[in-house]
Protein backbone atom coordinates (compact mmCIF):
# COMPACT_ATOMS: atom_id res chain seq x y z
CA UNK A 1 0.00 0.00 0.00
CA UNK A 2 1.60 3.52 -0.87
CA UNK A 3 1.61 5.92 2.27
CA UNK A 4 1.46 9.56 0.44
CA UNK A 5 2.82 11.53 3.11
CA UNK A 6 1.83 15.45 3.38
CA UNK A 7 5.16 16.58 3.60
CA UNK A 8 6.20 14.82 0.76
CA UNK A 9 3.56 15.83 -0.97
CA UNK A 10 4.47 19.42 -0.20
CA UNK A 11 8.03 19.15 -0.83
CA UNK A 12 7.14 17.77 -4.62
CA UNK A 13 4.29 20.73 -5.30
CA UNK A 14 6.83 23.39 -3.53
CA UNK A 15 9.76 21.87 -6.52
CA UNK A 16 6.66 21.87 -9.17
CA UNK A 17 6.26 25.17 -8.49
CA UNK A 18 9.52 26.54 -7.94
CA UNK A 19 11.29 24.50 -10.80
CA UNK A 20 14.15 24.42 -8.33
CA UNK A 21 15.21 22.45 -5.63
CA UNK A 22 17.30 25.41 -3.79
CA UNK A 23 14.43 27.66 -4.41
CA UNK A 24 11.85 25.14 -3.18
CA UNK A 25 13.74 24.62 -0.12
CA UNK A 26 14.01 28.17 0.59
CA UNK A 27 10.15 28.28 0.57
CA UNK A 28 9.82 25.73 2.91
CA UNK A 29 12.37 26.89 5.05
CA UNK A 30 14.46 23.44 5.17
CA UNK A 31 18.35 22.89 3.72
CA UNK A 32 18.13 21.89 -0.15
CA UNK A 33 19.76 18.49 0.97
CA UNK A 34 16.54 17.94 3.27
CA UNK A 35 14.16 18.53 0.56
CA UNK A 36 16.24 16.18 -1.80
CA UNK A 37 15.79 13.09 0.89
CA UNK A 38 12.12 13.92 1.02
CA UNK A 39 11.76 14.20 -3.27
CA UNK A 40 14.18 11.06 -3.47
CA UNK A 41 11.96 9.19 -0.71
CA UNK A 42 9.11 10.16 -2.89
CA UNK A 43 10.45 8.69 -5.83
CA UNK A 44 11.90 5.47 -4.19
CA UNK A 45 8.32 4.65 -3.24
CA UNK A 46 6.76 5.07 -6.81
CA UNK A 47 10.20 3.67 -8.46
CA UNK A 48 10.59 6.18 -10.60
CA UNK A 49 11.87 9.31 -11.74
CA UNK A 50 9.43 12.43 -11.28
CA UNK A 51 11.87 15.27 -12.09
CA UNK A 52 14.75 15.21 -14.57
CA UNK A 53 17.73 17.36 -12.78
CA UNK A 54 19.36 19.94 -15.10
CA UNK A 55 22.39 22.25 -15.03
CA UNK A 56 19.68 24.96 -14.71
CA UNK A 57 16.98 23.23 -12.38
CA UNK A 58 14.41 20.46 -12.59
CA UNK A 59 12.05 19.59 -15.00
CA UNK A 60 9.11 17.34 -14.43
CA UNK A 61 8.83 13.49 -15.63
CA UNK A 62 6.30 12.22 -17.75
CA UNK A 63 5.31 10.55 -14.20
CA UNK A 64 5.80 13.63 -12.35
CA UNK A 65 3.14 15.30 -14.90
CA UNK A 66 0.81 12.89 -13.69
CA UNK A 67 1.28 12.91 -10.16
CA UNK A 68 0.16 16.80 -9.83
CA UNK A 69 -3.58 17.39 -10.29
CA UNK A 70 -3.58 14.04 -7.64
CA UNK A 71 -1.20 15.88 -5.22
CA UNK A 72 -2.74 18.98 -5.16
CA UNK A 73 -6.10 17.56 -4.80
CA UNK A 74 -4.88 14.96 -1.46
CA UNK A 75 -3.28 18.28 -0.32
CA UNK A 76 -6.70 20.31 -0.91
CA UNK A 77 -8.31 17.01 0.72
CA UNK A 78 -5.84 17.35 3.76
CA UNK A 79 -6.28 20.63 4.71
CA UNK A 80 -10.15 20.00 4.51
CA UNK A 81 -10.41 17.33 7.00
CA UNK A 82 -7.72 19.38 9.28
CA UNK A 83 -10.16 22.38 9.43
CA UNK A 84 -12.79 19.85 9.53
CA UNK A 85 -11.66 18.55 12.87
CA UNK A 86 -10.24 21.36 14.04
CA UNK A 87 -13.75 23.36 13.50
CA UNK A 88 -15.49 20.51 15.55
CA UNK A 89 -12.86 20.72 18.17
CA UNK A 90 -13.32 24.88 18.01
CA UNK A 91 -9.48 25.77 17.23
CA UNK A 92 -10.46 26.69 14.24
CA UNK A 93 -13.42 28.46 11.96
CA UNK A 94 -14.34 25.92 9.63
CA UNK A 95 -14.89 28.04 6.09
CA UNK A 96 -18.16 27.46 3.72
CA UNK A 97 -16.68 28.83 -0.40
CA UNK A 98 -19.48 29.64 -2.14
CA UNK A 99 -19.06 31.06 -5.94
CA UNK A 100 -22.35 32.38 -7.24
CA UNK A 101 -23.72 34.09 -10.62
CA UNK A 102 -24.82 37.79 -9.43
CA UNK A 103 -28.38 37.21 -9.88
CA UNK A 104 -27.81 34.68 -6.96
CA UNK A 105 -25.57 37.02 -4.66
CA UNK A 106 -28.36 39.44 -4.84
CA UNK A 107 -31.54 37.25 -3.55
CA UNK A 108 -31.26 33.66 -2.42
CA UNK A 109 -27.61 33.77 -1.11
CA UNK A 110 -27.92 36.43 1.47
CA UNK A 111 -30.90 34.60 3.24
CA UNK A 112 -29.55 31.36 3.32
CA UNK A 113 -26.09 32.73 5.14
CA UNK A 114 -27.87 34.54 7.21
CA UNK A 115 -29.99 31.04 8.24
CA UNK A 116 -26.78 29.60 8.85
CA UNK A 117 -25.04 31.70 10.60
CA UNK A 118 -27.34 32.09 12.98
CA UNK A 119 -27.74 28.64 13.75
CA UNK A 120 -23.48 28.55 13.67
CA UNK A 121 -21.91 31.41 14.48
CA UNK A 122 -18.55 30.61 14.05
CA UNK A 123 -18.42 30.11 10.38
CA UNK A 124 -17.07 31.81 8.19
CA UNK A 125 -18.37 32.30 4.82
CA UNK A 126 -16.47 33.38 1.34
CA UNK A 127 -18.13 34.54 -1.36
CA UNK A 128 -16.95 34.91 -5.08
CA UNK A 129 -19.23 36.99 -7.45
CA UNK A 130 -18.67 35.65 -11.38
CA UNK A 131 -19.61 34.51 -14.39
CA UNK A 132 -21.22 30.95 -14.79
CA UNK A 133 -17.36 29.78 -17.07
CA UNK A 134 -14.99 31.28 -14.62
CA UNK A 135 -17.11 29.65 -11.53
CA UNK A 136 -16.80 26.19 -13.28
CA UNK A 137 -13.07 27.11 -13.89
CA UNK A 138 -12.96 28.10 -9.48
CA UNK A 139 -14.56 24.90 -8.85
CA UNK A 140 -12.81 22.35 -10.59
CA UNK A 141 -9.42 24.32 -9.65
CA UNK A 142 -10.34 23.93 -5.55
CA UNK A 143 -11.03 27.70 -5.28
CA UNK A 144 -14.42 27.27 -4.23
CA UNK A 145 -16.63 24.25 -3.01
CA UNK A 146 -20.15 25.22 -3.82
CA UNK A 147 -21.49 26.88 -7.67
CA UNK A 148 -24.89 27.81 -7.78
CA UNK A 149 -25.15 29.02 -11.37
CA UNK A 150 -27.43 28.50 -14.53
CA UNK A 151 -27.19 24.75 -15.99
CA UNK A 152 -23.59 23.90 -17.01
CA UNK A 153 -22.21 20.75 -18.67
CA UNK A 154 -20.93 17.92 -16.03
CA UNK A 155 -18.21 16.74 -18.02
CA UNK A 156 -17.04 14.43 -15.32
CA UNK A 157 -15.61 16.64 -12.83
CA UNK A 158 -18.39 18.53 -11.65
CA UNK A 159 -21.24 16.85 -9.60
CA UNK A 160 -24.64 18.60 -9.55
CA UNK A 161 -26.03 18.65 -5.71
CA UNK A 162 -29.68 19.98 -6.55
CA UNK A 163 -32.00 22.73 -8.21
CA UNK A 164 -32.58 26.24 -6.10
CA UNK A 165 -36.34 27.00 -5.93
CA UNK A 166 -35.46 29.99 -7.49
CA UNK A 167 -35.21 31.48 -11.33
CA UNK A 168 -35.65 34.76 -13.06
CA UNK A 169 -35.89 36.31 -16.64
CA UNK A 170 -33.37 37.70 -18.65
CA UNK A 171 -35.20 40.97 -19.97
CA UNK A 172 -34.21 44.19 -22.67
CA UNK A 173 -33.31 46.87 -20.78
CA UNK A 174 -32.68 51.06 -21.70
CA UNK A 175 -32.34 54.19 -19.53
CA UNK A 176 -35.69 55.47 -18.27
CA UNK A 177 -35.37 58.86 -20.71
CA UNK A 178 -34.28 56.96 -23.70
CA UNK A 179 -36.78 57.47 -26.77
CA UNK A 180 -37.63 53.49 -26.30
CA UNK A 181 -38.96 54.16 -22.95
CA UNK A 182 -41.90 56.02 -24.05
CA UNK A 183 -42.62 54.71 -27.55
CA UNK A 184 -46.33 52.43 -27.22
CA UNK A 185 -44.70 49.49 -29.08
CA UNK A 186 -41.20 48.31 -29.61
CA UNK A 187 -40.31 45.93 -31.79
CA UNK A 188 -37.01 43.54 -32.45
CA UNK A 189 -36.30 45.61 -35.27
CA UNK A 190 -36.23 48.57 -33.25
CA UNK A 191 -33.99 46.83 -30.43
CA UNK A 192 -31.64 45.61 -32.60
CA UNK A 193 -30.77 48.87 -34.63
CA UNK A 194 -29.46 49.77 -31.82
CA UNK A 195 -26.02 49.36 -29.97
CA UNK A 196 -26.03 47.60 -27.18
CA UNK A 197 -23.50 46.79 -24.03
CA UNK A 198 -22.93 43.30 -23.38
CA UNK A 199 -21.01 40.63 -21.74
CA UNK A 200 -17.66 39.54 -23.51
CA UNK A 201 -17.64 36.70 -26.24
CA UNK A 202 -18.68 33.81 -24.78
CA UNK A 203 -19.90 34.69 -21.37
CA UNK A 204 -23.00 32.75 -20.56
CA UNK A 205 -25.35 35.84 -21.08
CA UNK A 206 -23.90 36.69 -24.32
CA UNK A 207 -24.14 33.45 -25.39
CA UNK A 208 -28.11 32.98 -24.67
CA UNK A 209 -28.83 35.93 -26.22
CA UNK A 210 -27.15 35.29 -29.51
CA UNK A 211 -29.00 31.82 -29.40
CA UNK A 212 -31.92 33.85 -29.49
CA UNK A 213 -31.15 36.34 -32.09
CA UNK A 214 -30.09 32.95 -34.36
CA UNK A 215 -33.01 31.15 -33.61
CA UNK A 216 -35.34 34.54 -35.31
CA UNK A 217 -32.53 34.53 -38.24
CA UNK A 218 -31.70 37.77 -38.16
CA UNK A 219 -27.90 39.66 -37.05
CA UNK A 220 -26.80 40.71 -34.22
CA UNK A 221 -26.84 43.69 -33.31
CA UNK A 222 -24.02 46.34 -32.94
CA UNK A 223 -22.27 45.44 -29.31
CA UNK A 224 -19.58 48.32 -28.50
CA UNK A 225 -19.25 48.27 -25.35
CA UNK A 226 -18.04 45.14 -23.01
CA UNK A 227 -18.24 44.15 -19.28
CA UNK A 228 -18.37 41.54 -17.47
CA UNK A 229 -19.79 43.59 -14.52
CA UNK A 230 -23.54 43.91 -14.21
CA UNK A 231 -23.46 47.11 -12.48
CA UNK A 232 -20.93 48.64 -15.10
CA UNK A 233 -23.32 47.34 -17.76
CA UNK A 234 -26.14 48.98 -15.58
CA UNK A 235 -24.18 52.26 -15.37
CA UNK A 236 -23.81 51.89 -19.17
CA UNK A 237 -27.03 51.44 -20.42
CA UNK A 238 -27.74 54.49 -18.52
CA UNK A 239 -25.38 56.91 -19.27
CA UNK A 240 -24.37 55.70 -22.57
CA UNK A 241 -28.19 55.09 -24.40
CA UNK A 242 -26.99 51.88 -25.30
CA UNK A 243 -29.49 48.47 -24.50
CA UNK A 244 -28.99 45.89 -22.60
CA UNK A 245 -30.12 42.50 -21.86
CA UNK A 246 -29.93 41.11 -17.43
CA UNK A 247 -31.51 39.03 -15.56
CA UNK A 248 -33.94 41.19 -13.11
CA UNK A 249 -32.55 40.87 -10.02
CA UNK A 250 -29.90 42.86 -11.26
CA UNK A 251 -31.76 45.74 -12.61
CA UNK A 252 -34.12 46.17 -9.34
CA UNK A 253 -32.91 49.09 -7.52
CA UNK A 254 -32.28 50.79 -11.05
CA UNK A 255 -36.17 50.21 -11.86
CA UNK A 256 -37.02 51.02 -8.19
CA UNK A 257 -34.73 54.14 -8.95
CA UNK A 258 -36.71 54.84 -11.91
CA UNK A 259 -33.43 54.99 -14.00
CA UNK A 260 -33.93 52.23 -16.24
CA UNK A 261 -37.03 50.84 -18.39
CA UNK A 262 -37.77 47.62 -19.45
CA UNK A 263 -38.90 46.65 -22.56
CA UNK A 264 -40.96 43.80 -22.62
CA UNK A 265 -40.32 41.85 -26.04
CA UNK A 266 -41.32 38.45 -25.65
CA UNK A 267 -38.65 36.36 -27.75
CA UNK A 268 -36.47 38.69 -25.16
CA UNK A 269 -37.89 36.95 -21.79
CA UNK A 270 -35.95 34.50 -21.24
CA UNK A 271 -36.60 32.31 -18.35
CA UNK A 272 -33.71 31.29 -16.16
CA UNK A 273 -33.64 28.34 -13.66
CA UNK A 274 -30.23 27.88 -11.05
CA UNK A 275 -28.26 24.84 -9.44
CA UNK A 276 -25.92 24.04 -7.14
CA UNK A 277 -22.86 21.97 -8.39
CA UNK A 278 -19.88 20.66 -6.15
CA UNK A 279 -16.38 18.80 -7.54
CA UNK A 280 -16.89 15.27 -8.64
CA UNK A 281 -13.83 14.36 -6.38
CA UNK A 282 -13.26 14.46 -2.94
CA UNK A 283 -15.10 15.23 0.31
CA UNK A 284 -17.51 18.27 0.18
CA UNK A 285 -16.60 20.11 3.34
CA UNK A 286 -19.09 20.01 6.41
CA UNK A 287 -19.24 23.93 6.32
CA UNK A 288 -20.51 23.79 2.47
CA UNK A 289 -22.94 20.97 3.63
CA UNK A 290 -24.12 23.22 6.06
CA UNK A 291 -24.94 25.96 3.93
CA UNK A 292 -26.82 23.64 1.17
CA UNK A 293 -28.95 22.45 4.15
CA UNK A 294 -29.86 26.30 4.09
CA UNK A 295 -30.61 27.04 0.63
CA UNK A 296 -34.06 26.86 -1.15
CA UNK A 297 -34.02 23.56 -3.30
CA UNK A 298 -36.19 21.68 -5.63
CA UNK A 299 -36.75 18.50 -4.34
CA UNK A 300 -33.14 18.00 -1.96
CA UNK A 301 -30.81 15.19 -3.48
CA UNK A 302 -29.20 13.03 -0.74
CA UNK A 303 -25.73 14.91 -1.04
CA UNK A 304 -22.87 12.65 -1.28
CA UNK A 305 -20.16 12.10 1.43
CA UNK A 306 -17.07 11.18 -0.61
Amino acid sequence: MIDFSERRLRAFMEVVEARSIGRAAIAMNMSQSALSRLIQALEEMHGIDLFQRLPTGVVLTPAGEALVPHARLLLFEMRQASDSLQAIRGLKRGVARVGAVAAITRSILPGAVRRMLDETPGLLVQVTDSLDDRLASALTGNQIDLMISGKVELQGEIHLVGECQFDDTYSIICANDHALAKASTVSIADVLSLPWVMPPLGATPRVLFEDIVRRLGIEMPAVDIESSSPNAIASFVIGTGRLGWMPTPLFTNELSAGSVHRIRIAEFELARRFFIYRRAKGLLPAPARELVRHLPMVGRDQIQQS
